[in-house]
C-alpha cells in the first residue's frame, strides 16, 4: 500500500512538472495601491499576492538570463535579490529570497494546484514558466 502511494505521488509530481514545463502563454498582473497584486494566468483562479510576493512574481516574469527551451530565461539569485531590493527599497538577502520563493510556490500550490510554475535550476537561478514572446500584461494600479 505504501509503495503504491509513493508511486502515485511520483507520477503526480512528474505530471505537474510536465505541465509546468509546457509554460504559460499569458500572465495578467493587476497591481493594487498597497503594493499587493492580483495575478491571473492559464484559466486558473485569480491569485492574490502580498507586496513582497508581487515584486518577486514580476521579477520572475522578466525575460532575462539563460534558457535552454522556449520559456523565458532564468534569473540568478543575486540578480533577483538586486531587483527585489530596488523595488522594495530594502535589502533582500539570499535567505529572504529563498523564503519568498518557497512562499510563492506554496501559494501556487494552494490556488493553482501546481508549485512547479516557479522553476529553479542550480547553475542558472529561478524563473516563472512563461513562454518567450508573451510578456506579462501589467494592469493599472487599482
Amino acid at each position: 500500500m505504501a509503495r503504491e502511494n509513493k508511486r502515485h505521488a511520483e507520477q503526480t509530481k512528474r505530471l505537474l512538472k510536465w505541465n509546468a514545463d509546457r509554460g504559460v502563454k499569458e500572465v495578467h498582473i493587476d497591481r493594487h495601491a498597497d503594493g499587493s497584486a492580483t495575478v491571473a494566468f492559464a484559466g486558473f483562479p485569480d491569485m492574490e499576492l502580498s507586496p513582497r510576493l508581487a515584486v518577486l512574481f514580476e521579477s520572475l516574469c522578466v525575460d532575462a538570463g539563460q534558457t535552454h527551451d522556449a520559456l523565458i530565461g532564468y534569473k540568478r539569485v543575486t540578480d533577483l535579490s538586486a531587483m527585489m531590493s530596488r523595488r522594495t527599497n530594502s535589502p533582500v538577502t539570499t535567505r529572504a529570497l529563498t523564503m519568498a520563493i518557497w512562499r510563492l510556490r506554496r501559494r501556487l500550490e494552494l490556488v493553482v494546484g501546481n508549485p512547479y510554475y516557479v522553476q529553479g535550476r542550480k547553475p542558472y537561478g529561478y524563473r516563472f514558466a512563461l513562454r518567450r514572446g508573451f510578456p506579462p500584461v501589467i494592469g493599472k494600479v487599482t
